[in-house]
């Protein structure tokens, strides 16, 4: 490839991507969500990932399907060939930096069954959308770390969530929302980071009624059965059976679960039911990537990542109150995703560290309770590590400051802030790692 061919517009790297919805939705999402201008397009790449499953599934069949990717990143200032060889002769590693990078996706090359190219969108990963104008009013919170790819031996960093298309053969809608949440989990909790084929290989060893490869999705038992084989806990609510017991809080079950869980960005796989009154329902999981607020701090909108629509794909409240039990999204709103008439939340499943003992279930019944006691108070719950929370407490004026900076406390904790007239009163700090409730300290705002 000349120079010319592998830095192009975005525009021109739209072919690149293939005709898929995902392509079509992630080619929009950096156009206009991320202002992208520019692109370098690695045309024989080596994905780690889709190599293992290239060897574990497709290098045994009988057609013929490329082990090499396309990746392609993203920038959001325009630049020529000539610019980004200067970077590569002269060693300007930082000017390229400073062109905001914005992300990459791997292009699997797959064919359809007439043998025509069909591009796959695989590993993507891209910076999620910024805050409009600094607008209040546009405060977003995503689920986000780290990473360093590299182009041509230059080193970027890009802080966001990882995202792939399911393929239908080694991983359906379930192993691939497994394959997002442990890019996450590994940050968290120091679990592996495993290809789709291993991660079907191991939800597998609950027997269903399904065969594995290829790959018709994964029941809730077998999520669990993977998330136990990396070591890890879980915890699965059932959404419409708490707002049924909890009726007074109906409308705020949903928003306070994401709330409490993304202030330590545990990524959560959301189980969906999929509703045309003709026929039969359809499920899907999907992961909750962030979500938007209002000047209040009330959730006005979710982002999640969909395998069949794309990464930071937007979902607005469906039950009209701000429940979020059901969805609204290109799946009911796009003839292209198919004719659905609702998009109903059944569950959420919350993967966790084998350390925090007490359950979301517990904690927030607690925090009810509280509630009906002190009706005129608000109370905010939030799970936490003690080093984020003591890291946090530096920059608050509370009573005791050193006494309490310097409390052993347990490694994960729930905290219940208390606020009164939108001022912060007092935090309850309840140890996580127990099996029951115990207030280990009370932080005390002056």
């Amino acid at each position: 490839m000349t120079v010319e061919d592998y830095v192009v517009s975005v525009q021109d790297a739209r072919d690149h991507l293939g005709p898929s919805k995902q392509a079509e939705h992630i080619y929009e999402y950096v156009t206009d969500n991320l202002s992208g201008r520019t692109a370098i397009i690695e045309d024989r790449y080596i994905d780690r990932d889709y190599f293992i499953d290239y060897a574990g599934f497709y290098a045994r069949s009988f057609g013929h399907v490329d082990r090499c990717t396309k990746r392609v990143h993203f920038f959001s200032e325009s630049f020529d060939g000539d610019f980004f060889e200067d970077c590569l002769i002269n060693n300007h590693k930082n000017i390229l930096k400073d062109k905001n990078y914005l992300g990459f996706t791997v292009i699997k090359q797959f064919k359809d069954r007439f043998g025509k190219p069909y591009p796959c969108i695989g590993r993507t990963l891209l910076t999620p959308m910024p805050k409009l104008n600094g607008n209040d009013s546009n405060n977003c919170r995503y689920i986000c770390s780290d990473y360093k790819p590299n182009v041509y031996g230059i080193p970027l960093i890009i802080s966001g969530l990882p995202f792939q298309a399911q393929d239908h053969a080694v991983a359906a809608c379930a192993t691939t929302a497994l394959w997002t949440a442990c890019h996450q989990l590994n940050t968290l909790f120091g679990t592996p980071t495993l290809p789709p084929i291993e991660i079907t290989k191991r939800a597998g060893l609950t027997i269903e009624n399904n065969r594995n490869f290829p790959n018709h999705g994964l029941t809730l038992k077998q999520m669990f059965t993977f998330l136990n084989s990396i070591d890890l806990d879980f915890e699965y609510l059932n959404v419409t059976e708490m707002a049924d017991n909890y009726e007074s809080e109906a409308k705020n079950i949903v928003p306070e679960i994401i709330k409490s869980m993304c202030t330590l960005n545990i990524p959560l796989i959301a189980a969906l039911k999929l509703t045309n009154h003709k026929v039969s329902p359809d499920y899907h999981a999907v992961v909750i990537s962030g979500y938007g607020q209002d000047k209040l701090g009330k959730i006005n909108r979710l982002f999640i990542h969909d395998d069949q629509i794309g990464p930071y794909s937007r979902v607005n409240d469906g039950s009209s109150d701000g429940s979020f039990l059901n969805w609204s999204n290109d799946w009911t709103e796009n003839p292209q995703y198919g004719p659905y008439d609702e998009m109903n939340l059944d569950g959420i499943l919350i993967p966790l560290y084998p350390k925090i003992r007490l359950s979301y279930k517990e904690i927030i019944k607690y925090v009810f309770g509280l509630k009906e006691d002190f009706p005129t108070v608000h109370f905010n719950l939030y799970i936490t590590t003690v080093q984020k929370y003591k890291n946090k407490l530096i920059f608050e004026n509370i009573e005791n400051k050193i006494d309490i900076l310097r409390k052993p406390m347990p490694r994960y904790m729930w905290v219940i802030n208390v606020k009164y007239n939108n001022k912060n009163i007092t935090d309850l700090l309840i140890d996580a790692t127990s099996h029951i409730i115990r207030n280990r300290c009370t932080v005390k705002y002056k």
